[in-house]
């Protein structure tokens, strides 16, 4: 379950990023 969690976490931090960084970009 703690592995699903840190992959569940882990994917969702992923996705701020690349948000991030379109904002900037824009």
């Amino acid at each position: 379950v703690v592995e699903d969690i840190d992959t569940y976490y882990g994917k969702r931090h992923v996705l701020q990023g690349v948000s991030l960084k379109i904002m900037k970009n824009e």
